[in-house]
């Protein structure tokens, strides 16, 4: 399949990093059961970006009594869930190394770590934690879909499409879902020459003005593939709950500093990177 069927295919890949609890009891006890109702609360209000912060409080309130009361490592990760989609990086790091602390052998907790990491744009850290977690259990098939979105997430492209090789050989009835976007998108890359490192360091720009603005929580990604009647490009969307005045603001500052950098010799025009605001 060419780039061009590839793109009229409509394919596209969505970021949604989903967490992962360890609830592998027969018989949940009480507080696994209340980390679990709260942990679908929160996918829930991440799904839907529904920001209702009177909620989000009061879920943050639940958690910390969980974690006060019986502090079981499924209750820390649902408190650093809440507090990613509060946007508070340093307390989901507070919170997670905590539990590292408590729960050293717990890959679960490497995995939903990076998740949160992942959800708040801090792309490298989130590959490192998924790889250890990926360690300590060869073979999950939740980590490696992990593992495959954080490279995208990273445009690291060349290294998603190996960890969809790693998906065939653990899975060897399916293809993973990206597999097709990733070759079309290295397709273009490789046809215009573009390097991975010039791809790589716009979407780290991309994300380091979020973060120069203190907006960290992303709730939703889309990569996906353009064209006009001259060219096809590699296109990258960002979601960021702001109001349009202000996402408009965030993209001017990024073009700003893309200018001053010598990336568009190296994109040739085959990279878009923009943010969108996310409120509904």
């Amino acid at each position: 399949m060419t780039v061009r069927e590839l793109q009229k295919s409509g394919i596209s890949f969505k970021l949604k990093p989903d967490y992962k609890l360890k609830l592998i009891a027969t018989k949940m006890s009480n507080t696994q059961l209340a980390s679990s109702k709260l942990l679908e609360q929160i996918t829930d209000i991440h799904l839907k970006k529904n920001q209702d912060e009177f909620s989000l409080y009061r879920l943050r309130r639940e958690a910390e009594s969980l974690v006060k009361r019986a502090g079981q490592s499924s209750d820390y990760v649902v408190l650093g869930a809440i507090q990613t989609l509060l946007n508070y990086p340093n307390k989901v790091r507070d919170t997670f190394n905590q539990a590292i602390s408590l729960f050293p052998t717990e890959h679960e907790l490497y995995v939903n770590y990076s998740v949160s990491l992942s959800n708040l744009g801090l792309m490298s850290d989130a590959i490192t934690y998924a790889v250890r977690a990926y360690e300590m259990c060869p073979g999950d098939l939740f980590i490696v879909n992990h593992l495959i979105t954080c490279y995208i997430g990273s445009g690291q492209l060349a290294t998603a499409k190996k960890w969809c090789g790693k998906w065939h050989q653990e899975n060897p009835q399916e293809s993973h879902k990206f597999s097709r976007v990733i070759e079309g998108a290295i397709k273009i890359l490789e046809n215009s020459h573009v390097s991975e490192d010039a791809v790589t360091s716009l979407f780290q720009m991309a994300y380091s003005v979020l973060h120069d603005n203190n907006i960290y929580y992303i709730p939703d990604r889309e990569l996906y593939l353009q064209q006009d009647d001259e060219s096809v490009w590699i296109a990258f969307r960002i979601d960021v709950l702001r109001p349009v005045d202000e996402v408009v603001d965030l993209s001017v500052a990024l073009a700003e500093r893309f200018a001053e950098t010598e990336l568009g010799k190296h994109l040739a025009n085959k990279l878009v990177i923009g943010y969108e605001s996310g409120l509904e």
